[in-house]
């Protein structure tokens, strides 16, 4: 399951996950907002769990960025 963390000299959200390998990665949300950081976590652990390819999982960032955000 993915978690949250926050450094102390950073203003962004950090998702911490286990790829399909058994690593725990670490990696920026880019984002302040906790609520939009915690389904990016999932969506990160989603795409590495799966082995999804560049192309699917830009795809999959792409369908989720509009959604969150509204833009087309």
């Amino acid at each position: 399951m993915a978690s949250l963390l926050k450094r102390p000299r950073s203003k962004f959200w950090f998702a911490a996950f286990t790829d399909s390998t058994g690593r725990r990665l670490k990696k920026s949300t880019k984002t302040t907002d906790k609520r939009v950081a915690t389904k990016i976590a999932a969506e990160f652990e989603s795409a590495a769990n799966k082995r999804r390819t560049y192309l699917q999982v830009r795809r999959v960032l792409g369908d989720f960025s509009r959604e969150l955000l509204g833009v087309d």
